[in-house]
């Protein structure tokens, strides 16, 4: 409660903006190192930050922003952008939040940043509780964030 307040007076004093938590697993693997009852405790600690963290965006009408690593899954290929049918047997690869469904559940939108190939980033909003799931390839200028043409022309 007392770091709570701290980052209330903080958020209040400095006219803080937005709130930018870098790798959250690392916080989560640093608090609760090894197994057994670590497990539970850190699933309970995953729960009080993320509360937290939905709080202080709330209360203050700023955005939090939170990475988090991800694991990779094997699952059966399927290639929704090209229309291709697979072959039998064949798996793809599935990005999943290092931190499982806890996280996964507590978080409103998510937008995953990656590259489609090699010369093209794009920004997938896999989650959101406003606007359908959609990817868009993008570009970091200095204004920020630049959502360039349509994925389809780039095909």
């Amino acid at each position: 409660t007392n770091t709570l307040e701290n980052i209330e007076e903080t958020i209040i004093r400095d006219k803080i903006g937005v709130i930018v938590l870098d790798s959250v697993a690392s916080v989560i693997r640093a608090e609760f190192h090894g197994g057994g009852d670590d497990s539970v405790k850190s699933s309970a600690g995953l729960s009080r930050l993320a509360a937290t963290l939905m709080y202080l965006a709330d209360s203050f009408r700023i955005p939090v922003i939170v990475t988090n690593q991800i694991t990779h899954t094997a699952i059966p290929y399927q290639d929704s952008l090209h229309d291709v049918t697979p072959s039998e047997g064949q798996e793809s690869l599935h990005a999943t939040a290092a931190l499982g469904l806890t996280w996964s559940h507590s978080v409103n939108i998510r937008i995953i940043l990656e590259y489609w190939r090699e010369d093209v980033k794009v920004l997938t909003i896999a989650k959101s509780t406003f606007t359908a799931n959609a990817t868009h390839p993008y570009s970091v200028k200095r204004q920020g964030i630049v959502i360039e043409t349509d994925l389809q022309d780039l095909l």
